[in-house]
């Protein structure tokens, strides 16, 4: 008896991630990519809007299956950056998430995220973030990363030779239990690779590739097989110096292969503020 309560508990925990609109997403990964540090007192601010929508979902065997009704979603993020020192900021990115799977839809706050990054070597040529999952975000909702607390460490480097720039992060992940959904994900981990070229001095365009993958969960403490959740996406994207302070970016994602998580398409546009000294 005590077996089939298990996996009748097991089952439903792991409907309930699978229910989530698992988006090719990730607010910190998309976010903070800059290795560069300013000097002490800079400051940025910023706010984006998203929208994503899917017809179809890669399955465990990384195959499409269609769903039927299209899943769609928006998310308003807004961050800002401080530089505590000329070698080390602190940052915050607060979303606000909509998803609608076509029969469902659901609104509210996603996972807060609060970190740091402190330049190893000057000149954006070796940075290293720390950051804390705030599980803020309603699980059962998808309007949250899955699992509760979360712990997210980074290493990056950028550079730029005259008009062609390059940018680079590796990092692992771990989340603990979600209390809601009894959910917990495995190790996760990410690459993310841009190239990017100053078309004019105002209007900088890049491409991009994030690989992530997030190992087999746990349901209230028992292993899911065939739960690891992956993705592999392209970003086409550019934006505009309105002023020196001012700017805005357009940024287009496509899901190119993945596991547990739906082929969808993203566009945003991002308004950012920068005052330095």
């Amino acid at each position: 008896m005590r077996k089939i309560m298990v996996l009748t508990l097991s089952m439903l925990c792991a409907l309930v991630v699978y229910s989530s609109a698992v988006f090719a997403w990730d607010d910190l990964i998309y976010i903070d990519r800059h290795a560069k540090i300013g000097a002490q007192g800079d400051m940025l601010g910023a706010l984006g809007i998203r929208y994503s929508t899917a017809g179809d979902r890669y399955d465990k065997d990384s195959k499409k299956q269609n769903l039927g009704d299209n899943t769609t979603g928006f998310r308003v993020p807004l961050w800002g950056r401080y530089n505590i020192i000329d070698n080390l900021d602190a940052f915050a990115i607060l979303p606000v998430v909509s998803v609608d799977d076509g029969v469902n839809s659901e609104s509210g706050i996603g996972d807060i995220w609060l970190g740091a990054k402190y330049a190893i070597m000057p000149g954006g040529t070796l940075t290293v973030r720390g950051a804390l999952d705030i599980p803020s975000g309603d699980d059962k909702k998808g309007l949250g990363n899955v699992g509760g607390f979360g712990i997210d460490i980074a290493a990056m480097t950028e550079q730029k030779i005259e008009k062609l720039s390059v940018f680079a992060q590796l990092g692992v992940r771990y989340n603990g239990e979600d209390g809601d959904t009894k959910w917990k994900p495995g190790i996760g981990f990410y690459i993310q690779g841009r190239t990017g070229y100053d078309i004019t001095d105002r209007f900088p365009g890049w491409v991009s590739l994030t690989y992530f993958n997030q190992g087999d969960g746990e349901a209230d403490g028992s292993k899911m097989s065939n739960s690891l959740v992956n993705w592999l996406e392209v970003e086409v994207g550019g934006s505009y110096k309105i002023t020196n302070e001012l700017w805005v970016s357009v940024p287009l994602q496509y899901t190119l292969t993945g596991t547990n998580t739906m082929a969808d398409l993203g566009i945003g546009v991002v308004v950012g503020y920068y005052l330095g000294k």
